[in-house]
């Protein structure tokens, strides 16, 4: 296969250009502002009418805006994910310090059961007795209440 030399092809690639840019020029005559191709005066376009787009040019602004808005959802996305993180590590380090409270808390029941349970202990409450001139009752000492709800039951 013959290949056509390099100044053919140079000429031709400057006819394509020279053909899609004669057409993105406005018609003869009217100002450049104003009027955009295939647009006239009889259609009253002016300065801030939308130009139409060569059908290229309408596809690569659809490409761009999809570009665009898939990097706006990367960064959404992006910045979701480092917030959860921070939540996932917050969570984490509360939970930890509610656990250390529990089982401080805990330990202290124990230690506070230990000294209730000695504190009741037959041996320490005669010590205590004694030391402020408490005896031991005798059997007639003693008198038994009872409680008002059983003598109400009774009495009715």
């Amino acid at each position: 296969m013959r290949v056509p030399p390099a100044s053919f092809l140079a000429g031709k690639m400057v006819r394509i250009f020279y053909r899609s840019w004669r057409s993105t020029l406005p018609a003869a005559g009217s100002f450049p502002f104003f009027s955009g191709p295939g647009r006239g005066k009889e259609e009253g376009a002016s300065l801030f009418a939308p130009r139409k787009a060569p059908a290229g040019q309408e596809q690569r602004r659809g490409l761009i805006l999809a570009l665009l808005v898939s990097v706006m959802g990367s960064v959404a996305l992006g910045l979701t994910l480092v917030w959860l993180n921070t939540e996932r590590t917050r969570l984490a380090l509360r939970a930890h310090a509610l656990q250390r409270e529990a089982a401080d808390r805990m330990e202290l029941n124990a230690k506070l059961e230990v000294e209730r349970t000695y504190l009741l202990s037959p041996a320490v409450l005669s010590e205590k007795a004694a030391a402020l001139g408490l005896r031991a009752a005798l059997p007639g000492e003693i008198r038994r209440l009872e409680k008002e709800e059983e003598s109400n039951q009774e009495g009715e």
